[in-house]
């Protein structure tokens, strides 16, 4: 909604205060388009802020890469159905990144551009020149995964791997039609005075450059985590508990794997869609597999000295070493369950601590995980064969990354 406030805001500026702006001088150079419609228009972006919703593990725009785009118009009637190579499909998940730099001065100043390329190589995309289209733009950080684009229909998607990756996602579209505005008596630079577009083009650039609302106008991708992040911690209750589990200083407890049974483990992403915005999935998960997301004894992180994964008073993540939390498809996961295999004795069998019914451990009353919200399982240890279950559920902060609050209230929330 801000967009579109922003939008309208401007429209009655220019037309009530300054008319159409007139182009002081003949654009030259990379300008030069502004004026010659024989020349490509660049494809640019306006600032993005830091990503909003934050305590994740992906805070800040300038490490951020690759960034991928797609650039589509999910709007016209010329195409019946899309692939890489329908005519509407301006850029089909092209790789980029966010600038090294935040913008220094304009409306966009301390904000960060997103620039085609990778940060050792820039490079530039264009428009086409006839204005056929009226493109969408869409955003997407999948970390390491494969960044393949499906088509069905009229609907774009990628495939992932679930639990390890934090994904981000953002839109970037005209809400309201830009109106090029009225001229007034002391200018009389713009031609197409009256005129409208719905969606970004060299012909919307052109008409926003003159108009002198270019830099305000243009498409700004503000990403948003768009999984659910759940936390592990294994903590002694105290002192004496953890001191419980070492004889003659060496451990006689260790943590083997973890699991999170019964959630998707892959999932569609869906980029963008050409169908109505009150039944929408693009920037939602459909998923494809179901499963188990584990992580096995030598992924998990160690006690520095007896090189195990033994809960300490501090607490310690149960997840890949150096990783986190694990990342989720949100949704309805009723039935989730998490299993933790730890040994009493070397060569002891493994037991098996089981958290029942996940999503209900945080809120009787539900059996959905929510984007946009981060889970904290506490398993305590009090002493080796008691073991405390304490549940925790809190907004992603914005601004703050951070690991979880490791202190705990018995009273909230606690099972056995």
């Amino acid at each position: 909604m801000m967009k579109k406030r922003l939008i309208i805001s401007l429209c009655a500026l220019a037309s009530i205060v300054a008319g159409c702006a007139k182009v002081d001088s003949e654009p030259s150079g990379e300008n030069a388009w502004i004026l010659d419609e024989s020349l490509p228009v660049p494809i640019q972006f306006g600032g993005a802020g830091q990503i909003a919703q934050t305590k994740a593990a992906i805070t800040s725009l300038a490490s951020l890469e690759p960034v991928y785009m797609l650039g589509i118009d999910v709007k016209t009637t010329k195409v019946s159905s899309w692939s890489a190579n329908s005519a509407n499909v301006l850029l089909n998940g092209e790789t980029g990144y966010f600038g090294e730099s935040a913008i220094s001065d304009g409306v966009n100043a301390g904000k960060w551009r997103y620039v085609f390329g990778t940060s050792s190589a820039p490079t530039k995309k264009y428009y086409p020149l006839e204005p056929t289209f009226n493109y969408n733009f869409y955003g997407y950080y999948i970390g390491d995964q494969t960044n393949s684009i499906t088509y069905s229909g009229k609907t774009a998607k990628v495939n992932l791997d679930m639990g390890f990756t934090d994904v981000l996602w953002a839109e970037a579209k005209v809400d309201t039609p830009y109106t090029v505005p009225a001229q007034d008596s002391e200018s009389n630079a713009c031609e197409h005075a009256g005129k409208t577009t719905d969606g970004f083009n060299a012909r919307y650039a052109r008409w926003t450059k003159e108009a002198g609302v270019y830099d305000q106008m243009l498409p700004s991708l503000q990403l948003g985590h768009i999984t659910t992040r759940l936390h592990v911690i294994a903590k002694a209750k105290n002192a004496d508990a953890y001191n419980s589990f070492f004889v003659n200083s060496s451990p006689i407890l260790e943590i083997n794997e973890i699991r999170i049974v019964g959630v998707p483990t892959k999932a569609d992403l869906t980029l963008a869609d050409a169908i109505t915005d009150d039944t929408s999935k693009k920037g939602l998960f459909t998923q494809t597999e179901n499963g188990t997301i584990s992580v096995l004894t030598a992924d998990l992180p160690k006690d520095a000295t007896h090189a195990k994964t033994i809960p300490t008073v501090d607490g310690i993540e149960l997840c890949k070493t150096g990783c986190e939390g694990f990342y989720l498809v949100p949704g309805d996961l009723e039935g989730a369950k998490i299993e933790v295999d730890f040994t009493v004795n070397d060569g002891s069998p493994k037991q098996t601590f089981t958290i029942e019914d996940l999503v209900e451990s945080f809120d009787p009353d539900e059996d959905t995980f929510q984007a946009g919200k981060e889970y904290t399982i506490y398993v305590i240890f009090n002493e080796i064969m008691e073991i405390e279950i304490v549940a925790a559920l809190t907004p992603w902060a914005a601004g703050q990354n951070g690991t979880p609050d490791n202190s705990w209230d018995p009273d909230n929330q606690s099972y056995e």
